[in-house]
């Protein structure tokens, strides 16, 4: 039997690395996790940790996953938010179902994509004129954690537990 498929998506430089490296770990050996970006190579986190990026939403357009998860960090406005492909791909995904989710910085590109419209959702404090009415539409909560039909949002690092077992939760691994 496969295991259920996450793609975590990330800034190829400034990614918040507890937003990535905790979920990874939990999701070791119950959850087949591709990490992409925008540019193959290294990404580099804000603190200066590692890690290798297997793919670009490009050479990903024909594969589904069970969740497409945003991470966040502040390399996510500059490469993220706008990225045309991420936001398709968070639409696509939204709409056949699977799982959306960000954390942090990467809410806003769910915000971004529209797929928050009329959804509860959370994200950094500094980051909640991005999501509310007439941006982003999402109805916000100052929760860490926020499940909301198929999207999963978190409010920062401090959070990324919560997100990763959710989304495990959510997949039943």
């Amino acid at each position: 039997m496969s295991l259920p498929t996450v793609l975590a998506f990330v800034a190829p430089k400034g990614f918040r690395e507890e937003e990535l490296f905790v979920p990874l770990e939990c999701w070791r050996d119950r959850l087949d996790v591709v990490v992409g970006s925008t540019r193959r190579g290294v990404a580099r986190g804000m603190q200066g940790r590692t890690h290798g990026i297997d793919h670009t939403l490009a050479e990903l357009s024909g594969r589904e996953f069970d969740a497409v998860v945003v991470i966040g960090g502040d390399g996510a406005p500059k490469h993220l938010w706008d990225d045309p492909a991420l936001c398709a791909a968070l639409r696509r995904h939204f709409a056949r179902g699977s799982i959306v989710g960000g954390i942090c910085y990467g809410v806003v590109a769910l915000a971004r994509a529209g797929v928050l419209a009329g959804h509860r959702a959370t994200v950094y404090p500094d980051r909640r004129a991005e999501l509310e009415i007439g941006r982003g539409g999402a109805l916000l909560t100052a929760d860490s954690l926020v499940s909301d039909g198929n999207i999963v949002t978190a409010r920062g690092p401090s959070d990324a537990m919560l997100l990763a077992q959710a989304i495990l939760t959510r997949l039943g691994a």
